[in-house]
This record gives C-alpha cells, sequence and structure tokens, in this order.
C-alpha cells in the first residue's frame, strides 16, 4: 500500500525524492529540445549543464548561465557549450540569441515578471523562449488538497526546501509570458504524476514512469501534469 503523500515521509525518503526528480529532468529533457531548433541559445538558470549538454549534442551552440558559482563548477564546457556565472537581471548580454531556455527556474524568482523582461532582452527578433515551471495543480497536488494535506497555491514545505518563491498554473504561467511580450505558441504537460516524487520512485518501476509519461502527452491532460512547458514568440 501507497502512504499518504506528507512532509514527513518526503523528510524521510529524500533519496528516492532526488531519483525520481533527476528521473524527471530527463523527461523535460526529451520536451524541451523539440522546441529548440537553431542557436544560439542561452540556457538561463542552467544549473549543473544537463540541460545544455542535450541540445548541445544536437549540434546546436549553447551558452548556459546559473548565479551559482557550484554548479557552474560542476557543469562541462566542450565543444560547442560554453558556461559563466551570471544572474540574468544582470548579466551584460553579450549578443542577441535565437532561444532563451529557462527550466524550473522562473518559480524560484523573486520577481517572475523582471526575470522574464530580462530573458526577453537577450531574445533575437523572432527568436522563442521555452519554459518549463512545476504545475500547482498537478494531480498530486490535488489529490493532496482534496485530502486536506496541502494547498495548492501554498508554499509547502517542499517548496521551501527547494527555494520556491511563486506557484504557477497554466492560466497563471500563460498570462506572465503574455505580459512580458510574448505570443504563446505551445503549451504542453510533463508527466500525470498521481503521487508525491519520493513515492512514485518507491513504489513505481520505470514501466509505470514511462506510462505516466506517455499519458501526459494527452492536451487534455495539461492542467493535470507534474510541469508545464510553454513557448513563447517575441512580439
Amino acid at each position: 500500500m501507497i502512504p499518504i503523500y506528507n512532509d514527513k515521509l518526503l523528510e524521510d525518503t529524500a533519496e528516492d525524492w532526488q531519483e525520481f526528480n533527476d528521473i524527471l529532468l530527463e523527461y523535460r529533457i526529451a520536451e524541451i529540445i523539440q522546441y529548440v531548433n537553431q542557436g544560439p541559445v542561452l540556457d538561463v538558470g542552467c544549473g549543473n549543464g544537463e540541460i545544455s549538454a542535450a541540445i548541445a549534442e544536437t549540434g546546436i551552440l549553447v551558452h548556459g548561465i546559473d548565479p551559482d558559482e557550484t554548479k557552474i563548477e560542476n557543469a562541462t564546457a566542450i565543444g560547442n557549450i560554453t558556461f559563466e556565472v551570471g544572474d540574468i537581471e544582470t548579466w551584460e548580454v553579450p549578443h542577441l540569441y535565437n532561444t532563451v531556455v529557462c527550466s524550473h527556474v522562473l518559480e524560484h524568482s523573486v520577481n517572475p515578471y523582471t526575470f522574464l523582461m530580462a530573458c526577453r532582452d537577450a531574445i533575437d527578433i523572432n527568436g522563442r523562449i521555452v519554459v518549463t515551471c512545476p504545475n500547482a495543480l498537478s494531480l498530486n497536488k490535488r489529490i493532496a488538497e482534496t485530502i486536506g494535506l496541502s494547498n495548492s497555491f501554498k508554499l509547502s514545505v517542499t517548496d521551501i526546501r527547494q527555494d520556491h518563491t511563486v506557484l504557477f498554473d497554466r492560466d497563471r504561467m500563460r498570462g506572465l509570458l503574455v505580459a512580458t511580450g510574448f505570443e504563446v505558441i505551445v503549451e504542453r504537460g510533463i508527466m500525470l504524476k498521481p503521487f508525491s516524487s519520493a513515492q512514485m520512485n518507491k513504489y513505481l518501476s520505470a514501466v509505470w514512469h514511462d506510462a505516466f509519461y506517455e499519458i501526459g502527452k494527452d492536451p487534455g491532460l495539461i492542467d493535470y501534469c507534474s510541469s508545464l512547458l510553454m513557448v513563447g514568440r517575441k512580439t
């Protein structure tokens, strides 16, 4: 039997939580690279460089920036990929980029509006931004709220632990992109996740993970997916 989601359970199963979030990253990468078809690309909040590396493997020139010096030190700059320490809101943009990728970064921003405006300023005419965020109305969060364990739009202990400052659902994410000068041309969900990350890793095998990922591609289930992906064209 799968135990009920709660913060103590996640605390006690931190290893499972991390392992499944690594799995989720692979699913995100598979979705993101579908919408990055021309360089140069700027990966904002690139972390350890996993997404940058996946894009670079397609032959596209990628530059990754992140304010965390340790993460940049862990990122490997090879061939057509480079990294540097930088915060998009204060970074001096050396040239314009065809595509800006911002994956699971926006929810960490103190001011998402100024953050996206800074991203927009780095994009060339007719360029695009590819954004992913955790979904505040994902299936597992809806279940937790229904049984009285959480509030979808209130930062949980897990959110705080991950340094999340703001939560997005589909409408909020789309509205922010439009408000910052983007035409939203793609909206997708990534991974239908009925349980917490720790529970998904501990009790379900890779076959189940892949099945929930495939089901999450259904356009009718976007609002229930674990993460949201949107592509915005600069206007």
